[in-house]
């Protein structure tokens, strides 16, 4: 029996106080600590993408899922620790890095220099695909979450409630947050928002392997976890705007087997709620750089205690100073 299908929150009213997306000043893109320069191949030029695949790469180096599974992993890893820019990393840093790790998972045989195009481009794509996952996983983290609650967030007006009380003074990203005075708040980088979401890079990374030159081991995926909160603020942005709704399919008969899609949740009452986005800007550089690089920023500055440490602000957004002084 087809079930009947009915639109959650289809209102689009545009919402003035909804804050935009920023991009960095290039002076305050903070520099990156490169990996020692021995560890590298030479730095040789790499050529443009079309003339490189990685087809000759031979068919060994992708058994037991060793590129995608651990290989991609471990560069992923690195580039989610610290000292790198959540967005960019140089494409001399990226073949040092690249250089380190093939020789851990590949044993260094053959050498990397005869491949090294085909590598760099598809380890550039690998990293892409890690960004665009917090995307993914902010959105299926919040929609499950209300899902499980439907009848608190099937409207629009529901949604819209909820999304500004998380985005106000960055609430989102708290555990304890119920004090109506910001300065009560705790828990900061530990909201269900961010772990759940911060998780999906964990799994991504699951299959990673130690390289001790690249640190791997005393990293503390500050970059990924500033990659989480951004996505998160994005998320609650869309719902805000609207631009981010459900089509609610009612649950299908007794007996009959749901098929549940990449972009549907489960609710509690069995419904399905399919993900309906009308942004189609994505999770990119240009617009959430400047939010990933301020929350990298509040993240570096936290102390061992949990508490937050101000040497300057001079190069913060006002709408992030408050930061600072959470703990």
């Amino acid at each position: 029996m087809a079930g009947n299908k009915r639109v959650a929150g289809t209102d689009m009213d545009a919402v003035d106080n909804m804050p935009p997306a920023k991009r960095m000043k290039p002076e305050a893109v903070p520099k990156e600590q490169l990996p020692d320069a021995r560890a590298t191949i030479g730095l040789l030029t790499i050529r443009p993408r079309n003339f490189s695949s990685l087809d000759q790469v031979p068919d060994s180096y992708f058994d037991n899922n060793t590129w995608r599974g651990v290989f991609l992993p471990t560069i992923a890893y690195t580039a989610g620790g610290e000292n790198i820019d959540p967005w960019f990393i140089d494409d001399n840093s990226l073949i040092k890095i690249l250089a380190k790790a093939w020789r851990v998972v590949y044993a260094g045989k053959p050498s990397l220099k005869h491949y090294i195009d085909a590598v760099f481009h598809a380890s550039k794509q690998g990293l892409n695909e890690w960004r665009s996952g917090f995307e993914s996983a902010a959105i299926m983290m919040t929609t499950s979450i209300m899902a499980y609650k439907p009848a608190s967030f099937s409207t629009y007006e529901q949604r819209f409630v909820v999304a500004k009380y998380y985005l106000y003074k960055h609430r989102f990203l708290f555990k304890n947050h119920s004090s109506n005075d910001k300065k009560e708040w705790t828990g900061m980088w530990q909201s269900e928002f961010i772990l759940q979401t911060f998780a999906a890079h964990l799994d991504y990374t699951r299959g990673r392997m130690h390289v001790e030159a690249l640190g791997s081991e005393e990293q503390l995926s500050r970059t990924a976890l500033a990659l989480s909160a951004a996505a998160v603020k994005r998320t609650l942005g869309l719902l805000l705007t609207g631009e981010l709704s459900f089509e609610v399919t009612t649950a299908v008969a007794k007996g009959e087997k749901k098929v549940i899609r990449n972009n549907e949740a489960q609710a509690s009452n069995g419904d399905l709620w399919k993900i309906i986005m009308s942004n189609t800007e994505g999770f990119s550089e240009s617009l959430w750089g400047y939010d990933s690089r301020m929350f990298l920023n509040a993240i570096n500055r936290a102390t061992a205690t949990g508490h937050s440490e101000i040497n300057s602000t001079e190069d913060i957004d006002k709408e992030y100073t408050d930061l600072f002084h959470f703990r």
